[in-house]
């Protein structure tokens, strides 16, 4: 659907109707590029698409919302997607999206509720990627970051000490003094 209005597009932009084809001797890509650089600004349909699943997927890993814990109850498992087929109109768009979203957030550390302990990027990594844990135990970690906070200051179990330098990427994240609650955010920008 998505190639046919392009196609539409296409086909008006150059004649004024969407059934009739004319030959034009200006390239796409130039009519699509911004005013300021001699284009028409145009975007192509798929990137459109593409630009608002990512939005959608973006909302729903940072509401708080039943339809955000609806989704990720149903298609996530253990914070990655299930592997089983669902049908369903807008996952595989969002499935398509997750590495996007999940390689270019992180968690601002408040009291540590809704962050997993093993399996969020709150520390610049999962700290089960950082300790190299095989997925096959990630369904047994369940922690969730709050566990190792307590009375607003880092609490570090004996596991976690044996392992000096991820302790010491631990201390510098500095905790809020009142209870703030945590936080999804963007780190790295898009291009294009």
């Amino acid at each position: 659907m998505l190639k046919m209005l392009d196609r539409w597009i296409k086909f008006f932009v150059w004649s004024g109707d969407i059934d009739t084809r004319k030959i034009c001797t200006v390239s796409w890509t130039q009519v699509c590029l911004p005013w300021d650089a001699g284009g028409l600004d145009l975007k192509s349909t798929r990137s459109i698409n593409e630009s608002l699943i990512l939005h959608l997927c973006w909302k729903l890993f940072t509401q708080n919302s039943q339809c955000s814990d609806l989704f990720q109850a149903r298609f996530l498992s253990f914070g990655s997607p299930r592997s089983r087929y669902f049908n369903s109109s807008i996952w595989p768009g969002v499935k398509e999206q997750l590495p996007t979203v999940f390689d270019n957030t992180r968690w601002i550390v408040g009291n540590g509720c809704n962050i997993h302990l093993w399996l969020d990027n709150w520390l610049g990594g999962s700290l089960a990627s950082t300790l190299h844990l095989p997925p096959s135990v990630y369904s047994s970690l369940t922690a969730k970051l709050d566990s190792i906070i307590v009375d607003g200051k880092w609490q570090m179990p004996r596991f976690i000490l044996d392992f000096p330098l991820v302790a010491a990427r631990i201390m510098q994240i500095t905790l809020p003094r009142t209870p703030l609650l945590d936080q999804r955010v963007w780190i790295h920008s898009m291009d294009g």
